[in-house]
């Protein structure tokens, strides 16, 4: 099976391009979705209640024991959780924490994923992960593209998704820059213009993609 890598800058479409692969079939593992998801885990929950305290939380924490497996703590509330980490002292810090506590459980989900792939016999499966190369998952994949696209162009699908220009710089400076992204990386896809020349750019990289795997199946 070749596992596909997919990362991207800051709204530069990679969503888009993973939506395009699961219409084709493509088994697609989101990391950020498996993220969000990890927050629902009581265990996650009172880790990151040690860490940032009990403003992270929709609703009021009371007090007790928060190693507790008993503990019945309310849903996380990931903008106050965000702004626990980003407006800490030390952000990079912070985030680090954050990561310590919600990668493994991503990681553990996404072998899940691959495993049952295999056993499948699927021959391309994806990783969808923002962080790709900066939490080393790269080192995972058979093969890694790198959506990208001109800053003002994506800096505009930002401010659509009512993304403050602040916003946009922060989520795109806690990221490797883009040329570091691309040189990583081993197909670029830009997305600077329609859906349909995104589709077809992507064709074509997976057409090579493939022809790659053959040639190294039959080698």
């Amino acid at each position: 099976m070749i596992l596909l890598g997919i990362t991207g800058t800051i709204a530069a479409g990679k969503s888009t391009v993973t939506r395009l692969l699961r219409h084709q079939g493509v088994p697609c593992f989101d990391a950020d979705i498996s993220g969000h998801e990890a927050l629902d885990l009581p265990e996650v929950k009172r880790s990151l209640l040690k860490v940032f305290g009990p403003e992270i939380f929709q609703t009021p924490v009371s007090g007790g024991n928060t190693d507790s497996p008993s503990l019945n703590l309310p849903p996380v509330d990931r903008k106050r959780l965000a702004t626990a980490v980003f407006s800490s002292h030390d952000p990079e810090r912070s985030r680090g924490r954050l990561e310590e506590i919600v990668h493994p459980v991503i990681l553990a989900d996404f072998q899940r994923f691959r495993q049952a792939q295999e056993q499948a016999g699927i021959p391309m499966a994806v990783l969808d992960a923002p962080l790709l190369f900066e939490t080393g998952w790269n080192r995972l994949c058979d093969v890694v593209l790198c959506v990208d696209a001109e800053e003002d162009i994506r800096a505009a699908r930002a401010k659509n998704r009512h993304w403050s220009r602040g916003e946009f710089l922060r989520r795109q400076e806690s990221q490797w820059p883009a040329a570091r992204k691309r040189q990583a990386a081993d197909f670029v896809l830009y997305n600077n213009h329609s859906r349909d020349g995104l589709a077809h750019g992507l064709n074509r990289v997976l057409e090579r993609i493939r022809t790659r795997g053959e040639s190294t199946n039959g080698g």
